[in-house]
Formats: C-alpha cells, structure tokens, sequence
C-alpha cells in the first residue's frame, strides 16, 4: 500500500513511521523546512517514546517532501493529519485541513485510481460532507 501522510507533527510522524516499519511506502508531507531536512537527514525532530526506534525500522519505506502533489499523485491513500486550533468560540478551525484538501482536489481531478482520503485531524460534527467533501470534489 502506498500512503501519503500530510502534517509530520507528533501525530502524524508517528503514525507514517508505524506504517513504513510494517513495509508500506509512505510519502511524509510537511510544510516546515526545517522539520522536513531534519528528517531527511535521518534525525528525529520529535521527542515521542519509541519514536526514534520506529524510524529506524522506517527509512527505507520512508521518504519525506514539502510537495503535497506529488505526494498524491504517487500514493493511494492520504492520511490529513494537521492541526486544528481551537477558535475563540471553542470550535476548531478548519483552516488547515481545507488548504490541504484543496490541494488534493487539484490532483484527484487528474488521476484515474481510486484514492482514499482520511482526516485523522479532530473537527467539528458535519465538517467532512459539509465542507471538505465539496472543497474536493471542486478540484
């Protein structure tokens, strides 16, 4: 299986390297820079038990990237895993996850394999058919 997992914070890290030490190929997508040569130097920018461990299992399933489209494009699942802080009327804020999602919409219009799309990141009841689900299908 190849999978594409987009926001390597404490979370999403550590979920692509579980993945990747279990043979699957996994795509980390990052936005920040630095985290993302970090990573491709081999260090572990995260302090997480065990994590450090997991990923030394991980890099040759592993790779990591700032390029969500391509990412996409080379896997059959994407996996959003990226924050979303609390608003000050204590919903969450989907800024986030919609910036990703339409991003994949742009590459979904483009491919012809089914893809799955999972938001692992916590939202507000309704927000998938909503809101993510049309931010997709717009493409």
């Amino acid at each position: 299986m190849k999978l594409s997992v987009v926001g390597l914070g404490k979370l999403g890290l550590c979920t692509a390297a579980y993945f990747a030490s279990k043979g699957h190929k996994v795509i980390g997508v990052e936005k920040n820079e630095c985290l993302v040569r970090q990573l491709q130097q081999g260090s572990c920018p995260i302090r997480e038990t065990g994590l450090v461990e997991l990923l030394g299992m991980s890099w040759a399933n592993f790779e990591v990237t700032t390029d969500l489209m391509d990412a996409v494009s080379r896997s059959d699942i994407t996996l959003i895993i990226v924050p979303t802080p609390s608003r000050p009327d204590g919903k969450f804020s989907n800024e986030y996850v919609e910036n990703v999602l339409c991003g994949i919409g742009q590459v979904l219009g483009s491919k012809a394999d089914f893809h799955v799309v999972d938001v692992v990141s916590t939202v507000m009841p309704g927000s998938c058919e909503g809101v993510f689900r049309p931010l997709v299908e717009k493409g």
